[in-house]
Formats: C-alpha cells, structure tokens, sequence
C-alpha cells in the first residue's frame, strides 16, 4: 500500500492491558515489512520524512539506507520542530522521529536505543542527550500518536486495521467475572483512546458481530460511538464475484512462479463457480487451496468441477474416484533430505547480529513441516514473515472455535543478545506480542536462548515474570536448525510426494525444538473446562495463512464488525473438541493446578508411549492404576508386570469411597469393576496361576499353510535362540540358528508338538535333516544347552497356562476389557524376571505385529514398573533388546507402552525419547532430580519444583497437553498403604474377579 501513499498497520491484539505497548510494537513491526521500492515502509517513511525537512540528496540517499551520520541528528531535531511545530506532543514526535532514525541503523547498538524508546522503556539518559533526544522514556500511548503524526509529516496516510480481536474477546471469556469485565473495558477503553489520539489515520475494526455486541453491551458505553458504522460482511453474492475472487488471489501465485495459466481461475473451472454463494470468502479461498494441496502432493493438476458444500474429511469429490492413491514416499527425498541437511549452513540464524534475517524463515519452514506431519486439520495457521527485528521470530496459531475465532498460539523469539539491556528488550518485546502474561494456557511463548542470562536485577525480574506466566526458554540446537534449512528447501520445491514423506518421517516434530509443542491448547488442551473451550489436534493441511481474507481487509467505513461466515464450507469436523470423561476416545490423567479443570489426553497418544519418573512417597501406583483403569473403561485390555504386588488388587473394590475422588468416580468405579476382568498370573508358583512358554505352541495349526507356518516357525526360532548357547553374532549364531530351524520344521511336520519331544528329537537329529555338515553336532550341543535352560527355569516347556498374549489381553464374554497382571514374586531375583520379560516382549511383539490395533485409537497396554531395571541406562540385561524394539516399533501397531521408575538416571535415554507422554513426580535425590529436570525441559517445561511436590501430584506433558502440574484423582480400586503378602497374590490369583 505504500505505493498508493497509505502506510499499513495490522493491529492483531493479543493483551488488553498492555493495550498501547501492544499496538506501539504492531506499528513498529508493520514500519519493518517489506514494501516498496525503498525495501520497508520505514525507510520510505524517512524518505518522506527527510524530504519534507529539506535534506539533501546525499544525506537523504543515506537516511533511508541506515548509513546516516548520526552526530547530524541535532540538525534533523531543529529541522523537525521547525517543521512540525512546538507544543508539547511536537516535541515528542521529534523524539520517536530519531528513535525511527536509530532503529534503521546498521549499527546494532543505535537500533537497540531506537528499539527500546518506541517500547516505552527507559534508555539511559546520557544515550538520549547524544542523540539529541529529550526524553529517555516515552509512555507507548504517545509512542502511537507520535506515529501518526509523522506518517502524516512524511506524507502518508495511515490505516491501522485491528483485526484477530474476537480471539482476545473468546479469551476474555474463559476468565472469572471480574477479570472478564475489565478485560472488555480494557480493549473498549483502548478503541475508544485510538480513535482520539491518530488525526492521520483511518482505523477499521474487523471483528464478528457478536464480539461488537459485547462490546457495546458491556464495556465503557461511549466506545462504540467511535466506530459508528457498520459494515456487515456475508457470503460471496454471485458466482462472479467468486470467480473474480479467486483469480485475484491466484494472480500473485501466477506471477511470482512466472506461469501463465490457461485461464485466470485454473484449475477451478468458471463452471464450478455456480455454487460460490453457499460459500464465505474465506472459505472458497479454503477449500482452493486444499485443492491446490492436493494437485502437488499426486503430483497432477486435475480441474475442481464441483464445490461441494459441507464436505466431509474422508468424502472424495467427483472425479477422484478414479485418481490413484497418493505415491508412497520417494526414498529419493530421503537422499535430498539427508544431503540437503549436510550441506545446510546455519551459521547466521546462530548469530545475534544477523539472527532477525535468517530464523524467521528458518523455524517458519519447521512449523510449517510440522503442521503437515500431524496429520487432518485445516485450522492450523503459521503468521507471515516480518520485517528487520520482529517482536517475535514465528508464531503457530490453532483456531479452536471458528464461531469465535478463539485461537491457541504458540509462538518463538530468539533472544542471542550478549548485551543485558538488548537481550531484556527483546524479552519484553516478545511478551507483550504473544499475549503471554493475558494467558499462559492458550498464548504459550518459547524463548530460544543459548546463553545465560544477565543476572541483574531488571533481567531476574522480568524472567521470573515471564516463568510465572508460563513462558519457557529452550535452547536453539545447531542441528534442529539443519533440519529446518532442509525442509525450508523442500517446501520452496514442493516436489512430488512431500506430504505423504513428511507425515511418515515427520522431521520436525522430531526436533529438540518442535518436540514439546502441544497440538492441543495449553492448560486447556485436552481438557473438560467448564468454558466450553475446544482443544485441537494435529492437522496436516497446508497453513491457510497465506490466503487473503476479505473478511479482514479494510474497509472505507470505520467500523466494520463483520458477521460469522455462514454456512460453513469444506472444513473437517472438529474432531479435537474437548474430550469430557465420556468422550470414547480421550482418557483422564489429572486436574490442573489452580484451575480445577480434568486434564485429558486423547487414547491415540498412548500409543506413543508414556514414562513416569516419580520415586517412594509420590502417589506413583495410585496414578499407574488409574491410567489402567481410565484404559480398561474405554475398551482398552493391559498386561501389567507387578514387580513388588502393589497392582494385583485392581479388580478389588473399596470398602468406603477414599479421599481423593472425583465426582462421580463412584459410578465409574461401579462401571469399571463391572465390565473389567482382572487375572493375576503367578509365573513359576502352581499354587497360584503359573505361566509358562512354549515356544511350539501353534505351529501344527498352521502346518498346511505354507506362507503362515513359515512366519510362525521364525518366530518359534527367534524365542529360542536366546536360550540356545549361541553367540550374539557371527557364523555361530547363523548356523546354530539355521539348523534349529530346519529341525523344528521336520518335527512339526511329522506331528510333534511339544518342547521336550522335540530336544529328544533334536539331540539325536536324523540324518538329513540339515543341509549343514555339521548339523548333527550343533543339533546335539543345542539340545543340552536348551535341556539345561528347562531345569533352571521350569517355565520354559513347563506347566501352566502357555504365555499368549491374545489369551492375556482377551476378555470373557461380557465384559469389555482384561486386565492381565503378572505378579514377579515367583522370580526372586533380577535375572529370573529379566530372562521371564524378555521372552513375553518378544511374544508380544510377534503377536502385535499380526494383530494391529487398525482403525482403533489404542489396541492396548503394556505396563512396566520399575523400567529401570529392565532397560538400564549403563549395561545390558536380557531384556534391553526387546524392551527397546518395543519403544521403538510397538506404536505402529497401537500397542502402548508404560514405564515407570524411581530412577530416571537410571533409565536407558532411548525409553523417554521414544515416549510423547510424561509425568514428573516427587523425588528427593539430587542426581534423580537432575536427571528429572533435564527431561522436562525436553519436553518445554521447567520442573525445578520436582522436590516440593506433594503426594499425587505431578508435572504433566503429551502432545496433547502442554507442560503443567496436574492432582492425580485416587484409583477406581482398593489400594491399600501397604503391599499384598505373597499368599494374597497367591490366593488372588486363583480367583477371578
């Protein structure tokens, strides 16, 4: 617009009460943008400015370029009060006029001096007289109409349009009464004082009319009188004004890729226009662009024929139905990827002086590959790059009310700064734009820092300020950056396939960075709040950011409420509504601290894994039985190891309601023990319910099927090689492992099925039976060694029910889920219970992969306390291996996975990188509670408190519910202080609930 002689402002408020410091930082941001000849608005502004005092050319060529000699600014104050004038606000324009001058500078300490003043912060004095500044502090409220009057001075016209206001409006809402009023007399207070303070500017209002009406109704009456008219914005009133619509939003795309389509609107064709009018504005441009998506990602253009209204997200539209599936991913982006990465330089980003040039772009391409990783929304919405030093480096938004516009936003701001006074500008910047201190829970804000902070007085301040409104600072790896440079590269070339690889490799939410990030709102996300609110999930769409909304663009009339768009067009349903307790596909986890709001998770993010690190004393069981039971109500089964009978009542009722419930966890609790079967297995005690393996179990069934009885036969070698003698690798194992497999196929096949005929059997192979020379041999050595395995685990081949894990995780006829725990206390010592673990991970893993849960959000649980044991951080056991391949490959099956531990030092670093949810309970050693901490920050929070926490309580975090302390509510079943006796087990186990 600057071309036109109009310098634009968006306005999005994101606070209320820091209204004026909020829009002071919007003008300095918009004076950044890029736009005209001149390169930013600012410069042309200067230009105009410079022009008008009479400077020469030379002086007026290096004004706009930032190479002015600033000891001439004394020169250019006289010049600007002379031209401007003397009262008091003059005086002031002057002031901001050289802070402008200061910030367009290249040298960095002038632009933090220039920076600073049009915050409204305090620059010191003696800096202010040497730039010929008056006053060393400047109140934002003056800062804006300063502003206005020097676009007017320079020449220009100004149009400040305040748009976003309705989520501001929707956050207000979920606010108590009190803060909600002053909150609404805050934004209509600011409205009001703007339309007063700018003579040199038209300011346009777009916001829902409900959002006005409110106003109106309920903040200081003589507001609204400020913005009399109203424009009401309804659906496209012709099939040619949305054909026109969308050829003009096409047009820029056209020319920047320098194509000439075969018609202004291709490839929707003017025929498909007939429905427009069902549509908003903002919807047709929607559903042009998922259009458009989806043409890169098959890699063929294929003209819209149709708009259909009220699509649905799996609903194909005509003429798709004869289209290909999309290519599986080309592994020949995984080569581009990895070289791209390689050769990345992100040297820049890394450097303070240059960092506002190259991250912007950089953590932009990664939220916008991480938007398309978490597959099926199209809310989701990454801003626009900014100009020269951004309030904030990128920011994520989430619509999660579209009747609303109530929005979740998560946004980033490196802060590099050695420089104490420059870094807590940055900071303070970065605060009042992200909205932070209004709302923690929906307005999230990532400081990126590397470095320490200053620990002056100011910094320490603003910081703890910043912590207490939940704001966190994470660090800024090198590597995450590559990743980014990389899929940045990717996204510009748009090859064929992208989508489909970037949601099955999913590089950036891999990263250190972007790992945190909830796809829900904070403190809201997953959550039943009584606000009504709704929590998001992940989506995959493009950002719709980039499309031109005429609902927001500005109008001649200076008030421009602007009505709902109805009806509504093409976008999946909310999906990600906030789950309640009854919601089938979302589980309870705890209640938010200070809010009392129940925190959710949904159950598709169990299969991701969760750890919990919590010691003796946190209320660690209670919350392992309740996640459990929370399973078993949704239909989920679980096999849970109970190393120290601390769970085997969970088919057990209370005698009393406990302290600790919620309301109405007494008929859930009814529900649960009801419809849950509970089975206590007792591996190697008869007198309870032993458990034993047999690897041959099975294989007869599937002996005539060539295809299946090969699969089975593998896995019954597989589970006995680790028994066999043989060494890990090498020639050994392979043949040791060849011959036990040509064995055990020509006993099977000639009617054998149990484990101790066929050691007979092996130990005397019949001739012929293995192609290797030595087969007889190896056979024989590996039936000893196999025999000796049988005597000192009576398990293996011996009685009991046989270890199968569709028999552990099957329920009886009428009820919905079984709970299989398998009580240790037969396995007295580590290597007992490691060697038992082993081989029930490895039939589980067989199993699950033949039996995955498909379209369901969870096929079920597998529960281990005590982890740490299990998967060590230093050394190996027997079960290492098996416990990692499950971290690593059981999600794709939808079988989740719990480790718990007292130990979080102790766990192997593979367990918690491999699990998207996690608690962080009460500990009390230093090493366990550095470990702890080290981990939350992983995952975006600070869990410095982890020492103080009472019983029951814990830090929380899942892609679905950002960093918070949540109240564990008391299991559903009867948990006792004190453990079972081995004869409760015993005598538990031989009943079934």
């Amino acid at each position: 617009m600057i071309e036109q002689g109009q310098v634009f402002v968006l306005f999005q408020p994101n606070t209320a009460h820091r209204f004026w410091e909020s829009l002071a930082l919007a003008y300095v941001d918009a004076l950044h943008r890029e736009a005209g000849e001149d390169g930013t608005q600012l410069r042309t502004v200067l230009r105009g400015l410079g022009a008008a005092i009479g400077l020469q050319r030379a002086e007026l060529e290096n004004l706009v370029a930032g190479t002015f000699d600033l000891t001439h600014l004394k020169d250019v104050r006289r010049s600007l009060q002379s031209h401007l004038g003397r009262r008091p606000g003059d005086r002031v324009a002057a002031d901001v006029a050289l802070a402008l001058i200061l910030t367009n500078s290249e040298d960095f300490a002038h632009q933090d001096i220039g920076d600073a003043l049009l915050q409204g912060l305090e620059i010191d004095g003696d800096q202010a007289c040497a730039h010929a500044i008056g006053a060393n502090r400047i109140p934002c409220r003056e800062v804006v109409s300063a502003f206005d009057l020097l676009m007017g001075a320079a020449g220009y016209a100004t149009l400040v349009a305040v748009d976003q206001l309705d989520g501001l409006i929707a956050l207000g809402r979920s606010l108590s009464g009190a803060e909600e009023q002053l909150l609404f007399d805050q934004v209509a207070t600011g409205l009001m004082d703007l339309a007063e303070d700018v003579q040199h500017s038209l300011v346009v209002v777009s916001c829902l009319t409900d959002s006005w009406l409110l106003l109106r109704d309920q903040a200081v009456a003589p507001a609204h009188h400020r913005y009399a008219t109203d424009v009401q914005l309804r659906p496209i009133p012709s099939a040619e004004v949305g054909q026109a619509l969308v050829a003009a939003y096409l047009r820029d795309a056209f020319t920047r890729a320098g194509f000439t389509p075969v018609y202004p609107t291709w490839p929707v064709p003017s025929a498909a226009f007939a429905d427009a009018p069902l549509f908003s504005p903002r919807g047709l441009i929607n559903l042009v662009q998922e259009h458009c998506a989806r043409c890169r990602e098959r890699g063929r253009v294929t003209e819209l024929d149709h708009l259909s209204n009220e699509r649905q997200p799996n609903e194909r539209r005509r003429g798709e139905d004869l289209q290909p599936p999309p290519p599986p991913p080309d592994p020949e982006l995984d080569r581009r990827f990895s070289q791209l990465v390689q050769e990345a330089n992100v040297a820049d980003a890394l450097d303070e002086k240059k960092v506002d040039g190259d991250l912007p772009a950089l953590v932009r391409a990664g939220l916008m590959a991480w938007v398309r990783e978490n597959a099926g929304a199209d809310d989701f919405s990454v801003d626009p790059p900014l100009g020269r030093n951004p309030s904030l480096h990128a920011r994520l938004r989430r619509m999660i009310d579209a009747d609303t516009d109530d929005e979740v936003h998560w946004s980033f701001r490196a802060v590099l700064n050695d420089n104490a006074v420059a870094a807590l500008h940055r900071l303070r910047a970065a605060v009042t734009a992200s909205g932070l201190e209004l709302s923690g829970e929906r307005r999230r804000l990532f400081i990126l820092r590397n470095a320490a902070w200053s620990q002056g007085r100011k910094t320490r301040q603003a910081l703890d300020a910043f912590e207490r409104h939940g704001g966190t600072v994470v660090k800024l790896p090198e590597a995450d950056l590559k990743v980014f440079r990389a899929l940045q590269q990717l996204l510009e070339e748009q090859p064929k396939g992208l989508a489909t690889w970037l949601g099955a490799h999913r590089h950036a939410s891999g990263t250190t960075l972007l790992a945190p990030l909830s796809p829900e709102p904070a403190g809201t996300a997953g959550t039943s709040a009584s606000s009504g609110a709704a929590a998001p999930s992940p989506a995959a769409a493009p950002s719709p950011a980039a499309a031109p909304s005429p609902a927001a663009a500005p109008s001649p009339a200076a008030a421009p409420p602007k009505t709902a768009a109805p009806p509504k067009t093409a976008a999946p349903p909310k999906t990600a509504a906030v789950p309640s307790d009854a919601d089938e596909n979302a589980i309870l986890i705890g209640i938010a601290e200070g809010t009392g709001r129940r925190v959710t998770v949904p159950l598709e993010d169990l299969r991701r894994h969760t750890v919990i690190f919590a010691g003796s004393g946190s209320g660690k069981t209670v919350l392992i039985r309740r996640l459990i039971e929370e399973c078993a109500l949704k239909g989920v089964s679980a096999i849970v190891l109970d190393p120290n009978n601390d769970l085997a009542r969970l088919g057990l009722p209370w005698p009393a309601p406990p302290r600790g419930w919620l309301d109405g966890d007494a008929e859930k609790a009814a529900t649960y023990l009801r419809d849950t079967e509970v089975v206590v297995w007792t591996p190697r005690l008869t007198t309870g319910r032993p458990l034993s393996f047999a690897p041959l179990s099975g294989l007869g069934d599937v002996a005539d099927d060539r295809d299946e009885f090969e699969i089975a036969l593998d896995n019954a070698v597989a589970s006995l090689v680790p028994r066999a003698g043989l060494p890990g690798s090498g020639a050994r194992l392979s043949q040791g492992r060849a011959v036990l497999k040509e064995a055990l196929g020509a006993y099977v096949r000639r009617g054998g099925g149990v484990l101790k005929g066929f050691l007979g059997y092996l130990s005397a192979l019949p001739a012929g039976v293995s192609r290797l020379a030595s087969g007889e041999k190896i056979a024989a050595d590996v039936a000893q060694t196999l025999l000796a395995e049988t005597v000192n685990d009576p398990m293996l081949g011996g009685t009991g029910e046989a270890v199968d894990p569709s028999a552990l995780l099957q329920p009886a006829s009428g009820r919905r889920a079984r709970i299989s725990v398998i009580s240790l206390v037969g396995l007295p010592n580590d290597e007992q219970r490691q060697q038992f673990v082993n081989q029930l991970q490895m039939a589980l893993f067989a199993w699950v992969k033949k039996h995955p849960a498909g379209d369901r959000p969870l096929g079920g649980l597998f529960v281990m306390d005590e982890a740490q044991t299990f998967a060590p951080s230093a050394g190996r056991t027997a079960t290492t291996d098996s416990t990692l391949a499950l971290a690593s490959q059981a999600r794709k099956y939808g079988l989740g996975l719990v480790f718990a531990t007292q130990a979080p030092k102790g766990l192997h670093n593979r367990i918690p990188g491999n699990a998207t949810t996690q608690f962080f309970g009460l500990l009390n050693a230093p090493a366990q509670i550095g470990a702890a901490r080290e981990m939350a920050a992983q995952k975006g929070g600070d869990a410095r408190s982890i020492a103080r926490l009472r019983p029951g309580e814990f830090f929380a975090a899942s892609d679905a519910v950002a960093f918070q302390r949540v109240r564990s509510p008391m299991c559903l079943s009867h948990h006792p202080r004190s453990p079972m006796t081995q004869e409760e087990v015993l005598e538990l186990a031989r009943a079934r609930t």
